[in-house]
């Protein structure tokens, strides 16, 4: 299941829990996990884990990321142009002067550190 995409359409097992299996998706429990590079642009990721995840030069373009755990996560280079962080933790994230955020988006004011 590692990688696969589902959002609040997607129908499991009964039983079934996504969320601890690698998937990306709403309420995924990503911390930690390599995502470098990947393409997820318009990706549903609200309320995700994605503390101390490696996002750099990641395409979030448009991404869902409201309420998503972003602290110590690498943002180098991540593009987050046009995505929704409204209640995104970003404490400790790290970023530099090639992330793209959202128009108006000061990362700073939220707790992230822009490294050199």
């Amino acid at each position: 299941m590692r990688w696969t995409r589902y959002d609040h359409r997607t129908r499991w097992p009964s039983g079934y829990d996504p969320r601890s299996s690698g998937a990306l998706g709403p309420g995924a429990r990503l911390a930690g996990r390599k995502l470098r590079k990947m393409h997820l642009a318009g990706i549903d990721l609200r309320g995700a884990n994605l503390r101390g995840a490696d996002l750099r030069r990641a395409r979030l373009i448009g991404a869902r990321l409201e309420g998503a755990d972003l602290q110590q996560a690498l943002l180098q280079g991540c593009d987050l142009r046009a995505a929704r962080l409204s209640g995104a933790k970003l404490t400790d994230a790290r970023y530099d002067s090639t992330t793209r955020w959202p128009e108006g988006f000061e990362p700073a004011d939220h707790g992230a550190k822009l490294v050199l």
